[in-house]
């Protein structure tokens, strides 16, 4: 489907373009506007929807716009109390402006069964693609592939789901069939792919995972991953591995020439700020819909800065409150615990339920000093800092190393979670550290990381 200035100006009013934008991208035969891991962030929806359709009309060629999995959260008590009402909007708002793919990530069941979610997605107008199945009945929730025909040239999708069932939520993990991703680019990505002048793999199981597909694509190929919440494109020889970014506040921008050589691609990052235009319509929805479902202990106010603070900072400064709370030498903290930064003014319990997405106990232990550089060299993995090589998926935000000491070990503290078993161990730590036990306060209550930041916002 190719876009015009008159069919896209009766998609939404307010957006303002300037004269010429249509030709800023060049010529391409096919533009792709990638995102995943949605997690019904409100505070950017209108300007993500704003962002989209700018990018769809300034692009030449065909569009399609691809939706990498969480779309939903369960953090956000408005989209439970309101089955998802905007985040369907804004797929439907999405699909309005070009064909749009949707995957199945492991928070799409947050609000209703993994059924449902398909249900509603394709009444909202967009394909869902997956390898999952039903194991109560052996259905797919979706076609596992999809091929359009662009320029004469072939590009066919295809999504692949992360197994991981503790992932997903506990009622409905009886509803997941999910292959391993390495097994089905081996047996079943040759077949899906076949003839196609571009594959486009579409990856919802984290960094690793891509990795172990990665060798099952070959010439010149697009794998788009999520799940870990990273902004990231490097290309590999004739293909481009990408993240691009969470909470509906980034997305990438890929245009693609097909040649007699084959497909050239070229990638471009989208992050929004607080100064992005927003969709009028949808930024009303989001008022009305916080105006009905937010209660009063959702307003309440924990504390107020003086700055707002984007992700990293927001987690840095929550990893200071917790060494200092766990009386710990450094403290540190995984990513994808937390989703959205900290506003500057009043913050509220709805500003910090998006902020830190599960709370949870702190642990503490001891670390040999002769570990600890490489702990932080796998740490603080900030987005267009992080050298691909360096990527490992999730990670830790780390304080400063404390300063050398006789002593051969570090007290470190650490959200239980990231240390509960021994896969995320290695996983965070780089190897399976033991002796960790849960930290107590002064008074010998158990610390949380939910107190501890409250605290700490209360103080600031």
């Amino acid at each position: 489907m190719k876009l015009t200035r008159r069919r896209l100006a009766c998609l939404g009013a307010g957006t303002v373009l300037a004269a010429g934008t249509a030709r800023a991208a060049g010529h391409a035969d096919l533009t792709l506007i990638l995102m995943g891991d949605l997690h019904s962030g409100y505070a950017w929806s209108s300007r993500l929807l704003a962002a989209i359709r700018q990018a769809a009309l300034s692009a030449r060629g065909e569009v399609r716009i691809v939706v990498n999995g969480d779309v939903f959260e369960h953090n956000n008590a408005v989209s439970r109390r309101n089955d998802g009402r905007i985040d369907l909007a804004l797929i439907r708002a999405f699909a309005g402006i070009a064909p749009t793919i949707v995957t199945i990530g492991n928070h799409d069941s947050d609000l209703f069964d993994p059924r449902e979610f398909a249900a509603r997605i394709t009444q909202a107008g967009a394909t869902v693609l997956t390898d999952i199945v039903d194991p109560r009945d052996g259905r797919p929730y979706g076609p596992a592939s999809m091929t359009v025909t662009v320029a004469g040239r072939k590009v066919t999708f295809a999504a692949l789901g992360t197994p991981v069932l503790a992932l997903y939520p506990p009622q409905y993990r009886a509803a997941y069939g999910v292959p391993d991703p390495e097994a089905y680019a081996a047996n079943r990505l040759p077949a899906l792919f076949g003839d196609a002048d571009l594959p486009v793999a579409l990856v919802h199981a984290g960094f690793l995972a891509d990795r172990t597909v990665l060798p099952h694509l070959s010439g010149a190929f697009l794998l788009h991953g999520s799940h870990d919440h990273l902004r990231f494109s490097q290309k590999l020889g004739q293909g481009l591995h990408l993240h691009s970014g969470a909470w509906s506040n980034a997305f990438q921008v890929v245009t693609v020439r097909f040649q007699a050589s084959g497909p050239v691609m070229s990638v471009r990052d989208v992050v929004l700020d607080t100064k992005s235009p927003q969709d009028p319509p949808m930024q009303r929805l989001v008022a009305d819909q916080r105006r009905q479902n937010l209660q009063p202990a959702d307003r309440a106010v924990l504390g107020h800065l003086p700055h707002a603070l984007g992700l990293d900072a927001s987690v840095l400064r929550a990893a200071g409150w917790v060494r200092v709370a766990a009386d710990a030498e450094i403290g540190l903290l995984s990513h994808t615990t937390f989703g959205d930064g900290l506003p500057a003014g009043p913050v509220s319990a709805e500003n910090l339920a998006s902020f830190m997405r599960f709370d949870g106990g702190i642990s503490i232990g001891e670390i040999p000093r002769a570990r600890l550089a490489g702990v932080i060299a796998r740490s603080n993995q900030f987005d267009g800092s992080t050298p691909y090589a360096r990527r490992t998926g999730d990670y830790l935000y780390a304080t400063a190393m404390p300063a050398a000491a006789a002593r051969d070990t570090v007290k470190v503290a650490i959200n239980s979670y990231a240390v509960s078993t021994p896969a995320n161990r290695i996983a965070m730590l780089g190897w399976d550290a033991q002796g960790f036990a849960p930290a107590l306060s002064a008074s010998g209550s158990t610390l949380t990381l939910g107190h501890i930041i409250s605290d700490g916002l209360a103080a600031a």
